[in-house]
């Protein structure tokens, strides 16, 4: 996430960050002391409750592969770029949302995930797409158990092989 910041902070492009840090108050104070240009407003949010209502307003949801972190915004129709996925269950969660429900993209680099989020902030259109995908397939609107369950089934399936 950190990386991914600085890289958009040296981006021209106007957009408001949110990062929600979770319990990582490290993580969060060392953005919010980051410097700032004019074009770009950085939130730095650490634990909250209201986790939800800042996805919901979101052209994009960028991060790690989990079940929470894929079926929340997936749910609410915001699309998904996936920057990290360690175990072999965040890889499956990743290709469920990116290649099945075609609801995002996979981008591993902070770097390159930085251009690509410019060029959605410049071209906000091309997440269409994406978002449509989500909200015309009902499994994208599961919740986190009802997806867990999900990838459960498909552990089980590649475990019996």
């Amino acid at each position: 996430l950190e990386k991914t910041v600085k890289a958009l902070l040296r981006s021209d492009a106007k957009m408001t960050l949110i990062a929600l840090c979770g319990m990582n108050e490290e993580l969060c104070e060392r953005l919010k002391q980051l410097s700032t240009p004019d074009n770009i407003r950085l939130i730095s949010v650490g634990f909250t409750d209201k986790e939800l209502e800042y996805i919901r307003v979101a052209d994009l949801f960028v991060g790690k592969s989990g079940a929470n972190s894929m079926a929340e915004p997936a749910a609410l129709g915001v699309p998904i770029i996936v920057t990290k996925c360690i175990t072999y269950v965040e890889r499956s969660i990743k290709n469920f949302y990116v290649h099945t429900l075609k609801g995002g993209l996979y981008i591993p680099s902070s770097r390159l995930a930085a251009k690509k989020i410019v060029h959605f902030s410049k071209n906000r259109g091309e997440l269409d797409k994406y978002r449509q995908s989500l909200l015309s397939n009902p499994i994208a609107s599961y919740d986190a158990e009802a997806t867990a369950d999900l990838i459960w089934q498909r552990v089980l399936e590649v475990w019996e092989q």
